[in-house]
């Protein structure tokens, strides 16, 4: 009996190192995409304004890609609502920027 568990809890050991392990590696890819669309959007600071406010646009970019763009292009402030003079803005996963002549806010 003490030895069935002393196998049960090794076994029970072994599967949660494994887990551990497998977790750890889905977590750099999770880190590897985030580095990627922060230098993607720091990319884009040299034509934008050094600070101020810019809008935001994205046509169904979860938030995860607002935050790490506000922090990528932090001192600026990002604003989803209106338009603004300068824009970032998403479409199919890429970012830009869009100048605005007629809107000043």
């Amino acid at each position: 009996m003490r030895s069935l568990a002393v196998v049960v809890f090794a076994a029970v050991g072994c599967y949660s190192v494994i887990n551990l392990l497998i977790g750890a590696e889905g977590s750099k890819a999770c880190f590897s995409d985030i580095s990627a669309i922060e230098n993607e959007y720091r990319a884009l600071k040299s034509e934008l304004p050094g600070r101020g406010t810019v809008g935001y646009e994205a046509g169904g970019a979860g938030s995860k890609e607002y935050f790490v763009a506000e922090y990528a292009l932090c001192p600026l402030v990002l604003d989803r609502d209106g338009p603004h003079e300068y824009n970032v803005r998403v479409d199919e996963g890429r970012a830009s920027v869009v100048k605005n002549e007629g809107a000043a806010r």
